[in-house]
């Protein structure tokens, strides 16, 4: 048995299809198959984002495209709705309840699982720091 926040994020990177069936074991629907990008719209991605959009981050191997929202919750496969990430810090989104977003502008912005915006720099001093705001800020660096 695995945790199901590992399962999750095996299931964003892996080939997953649901088939519902009646009471006899026959298929009564078959859903989307399709959750990676094809790849000209990989290649599309990584010139958009070039590399990692965690802050500071910037890695350019081992990266995946994430879908902000997730392909499982009804998230398209386009690139309005795709992010790059490298594969750690997509282990924070579905292992650690971290969140991304996209501005109208385009702008990515990752949240800590309580919901406060992250943002790369040196930690605010300890008596500065709101409850939700983990001590550990340079996560991944």
């Amino acid at each position: 048995m695995i945790h199901p926040q590992v399962a999750r994020r095996l299931a964003c990177t892996g080939r997953v299809q649901v088939v519902v069936e009646d009471e006899q074991g026959q298929p009564l629907s078959v859903g989307r198959m399709h959750r990676d990008p094809p790849a000209w719209m990989m290649r599309q991605l990584t010139y958009r984002d070039q590399g990692c959009t965690f802050p500071g981050c910037g890695a350019r191997a081992f990266t995946q495209a994430h879908h902000i929202v997730w392909w499982g919750n009804g998230g398209r496969t386009d690139l309005d709705n795709l992010v790059l990430v490298c594969a750690f810090h997509h282990k924070l989104v579905h292992e650690y309840g971290w969140a991304i977003n996209r501005e109208a502008t385009g702008e990515v912005r990752w949240f800590w699982p309580g919901g406060t915006r992250y943002r790369a720099g040196p930690a605010p001093p300890p008596d500065q720091r709101s409850e939700e705001e983990p001590a550990l800020l340079a996560v991944g660096s």
